[in-house]
């Protein structure tokens, strides 16, 4: 029961479990990413998704699945470009098994919601009934009555009766908060129905219908309660939700109960309404019944104090028997006489419905061949010994019928004459199947969670607030190396290492004040035999019924395999950052070389050539002035691609400073300077306002450089040229574009367009090294983002790219 508490919970908390799941899963892959590479461990993000749909249902499910895809695709899986079929196959099983998990355990927390719920009205109807059979006085009845609907199904309970001889009703007025009900009595004084039947109890009198506010605002209290004082009382209940139904008997409105909720409990539906009328129904037969009996009792006692008025007071009795043995046949909880001898003389159609008998079959002791046979000895063993002892009898038994085997509850009272003497016994009789199915479903569901707790491939324990171990299974033994008995003589303090004691007491303190619902942490654990060992320990708080912490429920996993494996991981890594410095060092030096050695070649070829243009360009012909042209331009352009080349280079080694940066601004710095750079040219930015993004400014200030330049540049040959930068959300995250409409591209090559030195153009149509793309693409990845491009041949292009969730 506690469990499934915990899994209906709808607390705030189920939202945040994904998040906290889905950070979890990430842990094991981050320390163990260089063993699996490239491979992922996608079971941890697995157990989150099935945790949080189990514990929050569809909602809490969806977005851990939606949480787990991010974190796979932003940190472990390949860019889209260099998707590979095994990438895409784990990718596409684990949305499939995700969406599977979340969609079987949002169907299982429905059927239990829907299952706790039905089981505790038909446990709420059955103490209705046994509580209303209790007693033959209706005022105390109905008190109780709405005593126990406040318990369960409201915060206020007012059950009005209508008597003809009471100029007003009776009233009988329940709460559930005790520090308000020292002001029920004046409640009681003051309050009117409405004569009119307009609101409220009066209305559901009047109309004989049921009257639901969901949402009971000052205007209908108002209307309810038009005095001042009365009002003012009325407030102080706090009332949010309100629902009256009449009390209906024998097609005779005699009262109504109402019903309200206060402050942020959930509002009335048509769930509680018809709980509601069943409640209603029940309590009307009850104190018809007793006021019959009632009316009964006052004809006997005047026959007995006046003989002069014998005849009357007969005849009154009659007509009250009559009406008394007519409500036995009309009621649905049964209720029967017998007489001294302990022989049944009044038929009831209940039991002849219940059990298919005839007629008068179940008068005297024909009642018999309906209870089952593995009951019948008992039950009428047991009728016997209290007839002989002239006491009270109640018992459960089993009756055949045709719709199968039903339980019932019998309950009888004896009635005694002035001397003593046993006159009759009144009973009732109540069909609680559905108690009974309800009781064995429960324990059934118990049985289940004792094989699940004690089969468990993980250690698991019950434990008091306090710490005291309840229960533990077999897997925890084996942890921790004591068998079942000793292990509950000890707290989790004494087998909890002491360097790791005070931080998991201060979690387990924010636990229980209701700050966090469940911790996870990872600690030593001291083995019997002395040896440490580490485990994985995820605790949450079970609450009872008034809010108390009840117990904690631990679940334990052996992770010293896995600590000995990140202790050799972390060792890898030092040994790999020492190597990767070492070689950092020698491309440095490289790149200094490179420049360096391939730099002079290229200033010779290009310094020569220009001499001989100068000194000697009369003696050559065009064709040989033209061949020198060339080959500075070649010198030239192979300069730039050694500078490109060595940026390039440069982006995977320069630390990545993430600051705030106004990517508006900047787009407009660089189209500025495009415009001043060739003033002739007419081209119309569109730049819109506002766009900001965390990150290296030097680095995204390139980016822009690029992709706007890139524009300027394949937008020349346009009349009309127009650039455009901007942003839209896709996905819950910003995308940014730079579209312009100029020579545009095949998107047969799209693919090819981040690639170093790949061109879709030549250099004497656009210039270039194929390098800027290429660097935009290396920049977008460092700060976790990613870009692509659309466009046409003619009709220009469009190239987006996002940040990973840094901008806005």
């Amino acid at each position: 029961m506690p469990v499934r508490r915990l899994l209906l919970s709808t607390s705030a908390w189920r939202y945040a479990l994904p998040f906290a799941l889905t950070a979890l899963a990430l842990l094991p892959n981050f320390y163990l990413a260089p063993l699996l590479a490239p491979n992922t461990l996608l079971s941890p993000f697995l157990i989150g998704v099935l945790l949080s749909a189990l514990f929050g249902g569809w909602g809490p499910g969806l977005l851990a699945t939606a949480l787990s895809i991010l974190a796979l695709n932003h940190y472990f899986l390949p860019a889209p470009q260099t998707f590979g079929t095994e990438a895409l196959l784990r990718s596409t099983s684990f949305i499939v098994m995700s969406g599977l998990i979340s969609g079987l355990s949002h169907w299982l927390r429905q059927v239990l919601q829907e299952s706790e719920a039905e089981r505790a009205e038909q446990a709420f109807l059955a103490r209705t009934g046994a509580l209303l059979a209790e007693s033959l006085d209706f005022d105390t009845a109905l008190r109780k009555l709405a005593r126990l609907a406040v318990s369960y199904f409201s915060d206020w309970c007012l059950i009005t009766m209508v008597e003809p001889d009471r100029a007003n009703p009776r009233l009988f007025l329940a709460g559930r908060d005790p520090d308000r009900e020292n002001f029920l009595p004046q409640l009681e004084e003051a309050y009117r129905i409405d004569a009119r039947g307009r609101y409220g109890s009066g209305q559901a009198i009047a109309s004989g219908r049921p009257v639901l506010i969901e949402r009971f605002t000052d205007a209908h209290l108002a209307a309810m309660a038009p005095d001042p004082a009365q009002f003012a009382l009325f407030q102080r209940m706090a009332v949010t939700s309100y629902l009256s139904v009449p009390l209906i008997a024998r097609d005779r409105v005699i009262g109504s109960i109402a019903f309200g909720r206060s402050g942020t409990r959930r509002h009335f539906e048509a769930r509680d309404l018809a709980l509601a009328e069943e409640l209603a129904r029940r309590g009307a037969l009850a104190v018809d019944n007793a006021l019959l009996y009632r009316e009964a009792r006052l004809a006997e006692a005047s026959l007995r104090e006046s003989q002069a008025s014998q005849q009357a007071s007969e005849e009154l009795l009659r007509i009250s028997e009559e009406r008394y043995r007519s409500l036995v046949q009309a009621t649905s909880q049964a209720v029967w006489l017998a007489n001294g001898g302990g022989e049944v003389i009044a038929d009831n159609a209940f039991w002849r419905e219940l059990t298919g008998q005839a007629e008068g079959q179940m008068l005297g002791w024909g009642w018999e061949e309906a209870v089952h046979p593995q009951d019948r000895d008992r039950v009428v063993r047991e009728w016997l010994e209290s007839v002989i002892a002239k006491s009270a009898f109640q018992s459960e038994l089993r009756v055949h019928g045709p719709a199968g085997d039903r339980h019932v509850a019998v309950r009888a009272v004896p009635v005694c004459d002035r001397y003593g003497s046993v006159r009759e016994y009144v009973g009732t009789l109540s069909d609680i199947t559905e108690r009974k199915q309800a009781e064995e479903a429960l324990q059934a569901s118990e049985a289940r969670f004792r094989a699940t707790f004690n089969q468990a491939a993980v250690g698991m324990a019950l434990a008091t607030a306090s710490g005291e171990l309840l229960q533990v299974n077999q897997r925890l033994c084996e942890i921790t190396g004591y068998a079942c008995g000793e292990l509950l003589q000890r707290t989790f303090r004494d087998i909890t290492h002491p360097d790791d004691l005070e931080t998991e007491l201060a979690l387990r303190r924010r636990l229980l004040t209701g700050e966090i619902p469940v911790y996870d942490l990872e600690k030593r654990y001291i083995r019997r035999n002395g040896q440490l060992l580490w485990v994985n320990a995820t605790v949450s708080l079970v609450r009872n019924e008034a809010g108390a912490p009840a117990y904690t429920i631990a679940v334990i996993q052996d992770i010293t395999e896995r600590r000995r494996a990140e202790a050799a991981v972390q060792r890898l890594n030092a040994e790999l950052e020492r190597r990767v410095a070492e070689r950092t060092a020698e491309l440095e030096a490289f790149s200094y070389s490179v420049s360096h050695d391939l730099r002079a070649p290229l200033r010779a070829i290009d310094g020569f050539s220009l001499v001989l243009l100068e000194d000697y360009g009369e003696i050559l012909d065009a064709a040989g002035r033209e061949h020198l042209t060339r080959v500075r331009r070649a010198s030239q352009r192979m300069s730039g691609i050694i500078d490109a080349m060595l940026n390039l280079a440069r982006l995977s080694r320069d630390a990545l400073r993430r600051e705030p940066l106004d990517l508006s601004a900047r787009a407009r710095d660089i189209a500025e300077h495009l415009c001043q750079s060739e003033p002739a040219r007419l081209v119309a930015f569109d730049i819109a306002g506002g766009l900001t993004a965390t990150g290296d400014p030097r680095l995204l200030g390139a980016v822009l450089e690029n992709l706007l330049g890139n524009a300027w540049k394949f937008t020349r040959k346009q009349a009309d040229a127009r650039i455009e930068f901007g942003m839209r959300e896709q996905d819950g995250q910003p995308v940014y574009f730079v579209r312009d409409n100029g020579a545009g591209f095949d998107m047969t090559y799209a693919d090819k367009l981040f690639g170093a030195f790949q061109r879709l153009h030549s250099p004497g149509e656009f210039e270039g090294h194929g390098i800027g793309l290429a660097t935009v693409a290396r920049i977008i990845a460092r700060h976790g983002g990613r870009i692509w491009a659309e466009g046409a041949v003619g009709r220009g292009a469009t190239f987006y790219f996002t940040l990973g969730g840094t901008g806005s």
